[in-house]
Formats: structure tokens, C-alpha cells, sequence
């Protein structure tokens, strides 16, 4: 089998993508193209790489399930909870208004009220990153978070009267991410003498003029800035690349008013700033 031709269509996101393996089953490591990361068309080099015990990405998906395994919660916690968020950080976000739900088995989401998301329908070209006039680049908003995306929500508890999750910051990116192959190439130090991820080792560099990736012999090769910015947020096993899930933000609701409100804080990707959030039934 070749790599290009191997792809699952995986819901989810993940971590973990620096794998390699050994066995009778083999497949060609791919080399991206120039321009820093077509899905199809990489051009194989000769070197075989053994595929038998290498991690799938469906292995990298049960990992995710336990690290962020969820307790049951009280009824106290569960429904549909509305509110909105306050304070100069609320302006970062897709929306100030925010929905909730959660039910006792731990299982909910949370979103924002916006449009949802475009189909990731081109997996050779940025998604819902954009390059402003002055050429910085926005992945979501300001804070990070999608607009209109449920956020699944991971690591569900409750001590006390305190509901907390965890939201997966790169988990929009997931149905882009599944339309990329995995490239792969020999690592004797990795866990299985193959290393596999969304493109090929090496450095992201941003100037004035645009982006460019920096190879591991020292080869700059120019790329689209968007693009660049979208393929930071997806990881890969042997057969497909999905979501990463390294990078969470936590989150903490304490129950108030006599069960009818949520209140805490929600902060931005990389706690730069963060707003309060009031819920209610």
C-alpha cells in the first residue's frame, strides 16, 4: 500500500503524531511538494518504511479518549444552558453570546452563536485561518475559538459546586485535517524508526514578505501564510492525519443563584485575555 492512497474518515482530534513502526507491511515515505504541502501528488522517494506496528491514527484517537475521559455529572449540571460573556476580553471571541449542553453521562458541547463553519473542501489551501491587510495572520478570532463550532466537551467533573472541561482548541480543523496524507520519513530515534506527521520536519518563519518553511538542512521554501498557520493544527498516524489535541482550555463554571446559573471565566488560546461567562436555564 502507498501512503497517498491510505485516508479514514476520522471525527475527532488527536496527538501524538511523531510515530514509527516495524513489520512485514510496507509503505513509500512521501516528500511535500515545494510550495510547503499538497495532499496528493507528493512525489515517493525510494527509501520503504515498515507500516505493521506503527500507531494508526485510530490508536492516536483512543489516546485522546483517555486523557480527556469525562465523568458523570448531577442532574443539577445537566441541560441546555444560555448566556453571555462580559468584560473587554468578550470582544474576541466569534460571539458574546454563548450556549451550553451537557447531559448526566458527562457528554455536551459548547459553541457560540455565529454562522458555522465552511466545509473543508480543499485540503492544499488554509481553512479558517485568514491573512489580514497588514499580512498577519487570524486562525478563528481573536481568542481562538471558531464561531458556530460545537466544541465537544472533554474531561468533564464536577467537585462541589464547580463544573469543569476541558475545550479542544484545534478540534474545527479536524475535517481539514482528515483530507491530508501523512508524510513520512525514517527516524531512528522514534518510537518504530519512522516519524509521520502533516509535512516534512522543520521551522515555520514569518517576515514582512510573506511565510516561508525552513527545512532540516537549512532550505527556505516559500508558503502560503495561511496555509501555514492551518497545518499547525493537525497531527498524524501511519494512515491519516487528524486534529491536534495537545493544546486545551480549561474551563470552570461554579453553580450559583440556586441552581439556575453557571458563572466563571472563559480565557482566549494561550491565556493572552479572557471574559466571564454568565449562564442560565
Amino acid at each position: 500500500m502507498r501512503l497517498a492512497r491510505l485516508r479514514w474518515a476520522l471525527a475527532g482530534g488527536l496527538l501524538l503524531g511523531h510515530v514509527g513502526c516495524r513489520g512485514g507491511d510496507w509503505i513509500v515515505a512521501g516528500a511535500e511538494p515545494a510550495a510547503g504541502g499538497g495532499s496528493r501528488g507528493n512525489e515517493p522517494s525510494p527509501e520503504l518504511l515498515p507500516v505493521e506496528e506503527c500507531r494508526s491514527a485510530a490508536a492516536l484517537l483512543e489516546q485522546r479518549a483517555a486523557l480527556y475521559r469525562t465523568e458523570a455529572v448531577s442532574e443539577a449540571f445537566a441541560g441546555r444552558w444560555r448566556g453571555t460573556l462580559r468584560g473587554g476580553g468578550a470582544a474576541g471571541f466569534p460571539s458574546e453570546n454563548v450556549e451550553l449542553e451537557l447531559d448526566v453521562a458527562g457528554r455536551g458541547s459548547l459553541w457560540f452563536d455565529a454562522s458555522p463553519p465552511p466545509l473543508a473542501t480543499d485540503p492544499d489551501s488554509g481553512y479558517l485561518c485568514s491573512a489580514g491587510s497588514d499580512g498577519a495572520v487570524l486562525c478563528g478570532s481573536r481568542s481562538g475559538f471558531v464561531g458556530g463550532y460545537r466544541y465537544p466537551l472533554e474531561r468533564v467533573s464536577v467537585r462541589g459546586d464547580v463544573l469543569s472541561f476541558v475545550l479542544v482548541e484545534s478540534d474545527p480543523w479536524g475535517p481539514w485535517c482528515e483530507q491530508r496524507s501523512p508524510v513520512a520519513w525514517p527516524n531512528p530515534v522514534a518510537e518504530c524508526d519512522s516519524s509521520f506527521d502533516v509535512q516534512l520536519p522543520g521551522t515555520d518563519t514569518v517576515a514582512p514578505t510573506g511565510c516561508s518553511r525552513l527545512d532540516e538542512e537549512g532550505v527556505a521554501t516559500d508558503i502560503d501564510c495561511e496555509l501555514m498557520y492551518t497545518l499547525r493544527h493537525c497531527e498524524c498516524g501511519w494512515d491519516a492525519c487528524i486534529a491536534a489535541y495537545a493544546e486545551g482550555i480549561e474551563v470552570g463554571l461554579e453553580l450559583g443563584d440556586g441552581g439556575a446559573a453557571l458563572s466563571g471565566s472563559l480565557w482566549y488560546s494561550g491565556d493572552r485575555d479572557a471574559a466571564r461567562l454568565q449562564l442560565e436555564r
